[in-house]
């Protein structure tokens, strides 16, 4: 699996992946050896809006990005490009930035993929882990066909708001619910090698409280007691985790 970095850190949500031993010496090494300036961009989201000129799949590679990721000043490409340009990309950053770090691409692998399943909300009515797992698993080995690296999934905020816009995405309004989906999903993307060619890293989002807007509105406000916040909104990242 090719890591960015810092790119888990780079998204709101909690990355529940962990590198191999010998993977975290060799990220330990590379650290030392960085300068603030490579650390920074690992950091850097592409995002489709930056692919300025033509196609972002059957278009020439825009050049600001290209340079960009030669000099190893991006991390993660966020739902931009297809295989195609996604090797072009990673050869740059592979071969020609100055310490060869891979970049990533991530993806909202949530519900489908080339496979489409009903909605986390409908999924979680099945309170069934088997079927969570299974889908996961499924989803994640069609997104590396598509040289995807990193799902921004499962989403675990616990709304209690049906007139959310995002209320689709979750597991509902129970936290253990949520918990149990959260282990399922994770299992399933990640699997127990992350090396096999058929996982992906997951993220837990969107870390924490987001699925608590006041009058459903997205963005809006959020107030949260303690008992809330320990109770209902973080026990499903723990479970995660």
């Amino acid at each position: 699996m090719k890591l960015g970095l810092f790119a888990c850190a780079a998204v709101a949500g909690a990355c529940a992946f962990a590198a191999a031993p010998a993977t975290e010496k060799k990220i330990d090494d590379l650290l030392k050896r960085m300068t603030l300036e490579e650390k920074v961009g690992q950091l850097v989201q592409i995002g489709s809006g930056d692919f300025a000129s033509g196609d972002v799949e059957k278009g020439p590679l825009d050049s600001r990005v290209a340079n960009a990721v030669a000099r190893g000043e991006a991390g993660l490409l966020i739902s931009c490009c297809g295989i195609r340009k996604y090797n072009q990309l990673q050869k740059l950053a592979v071969e020609e930035s100055r310490l060869g770090i891979p970049i990533m691409l991530g993806h909202d692998v949530i519900h489908g993929c080339r496979t489409v399943a009903p909605i986390p909300l409908g999924l979680s009515c099945a309170w069934d882990e088997e079927l969570w797992r299974g889908l996961a698993e499924t989803l994640a080995a069609e997104a590396r066909t598509r040289g995807i690296d990193w799902t921004f999934a499962p989403m675990l905020d616990v709304s209690r708001d049906a007139r959310w816009g995002r209320i689709a995405e979750c597991a509902g309004q129970d936290p253990f619910l949520a918990s149990r989906y959260a282990v399922a999903m994770v299992r399933g993307f990640q699997g127990d090698n992350p090396a096999d060619g058929r996982h992906v890293a997951a993220c837990l989002k969107h870390y924490v409280g987001y699925g608590a807007c006041e009058g459903g509105r997205d963005y809006n406000t959020v107030e949260l007691s303690d008992d809330t916040l320990r109770n209902v909104s973080l026990p499903p990242f723990e479970a995660g985790v």
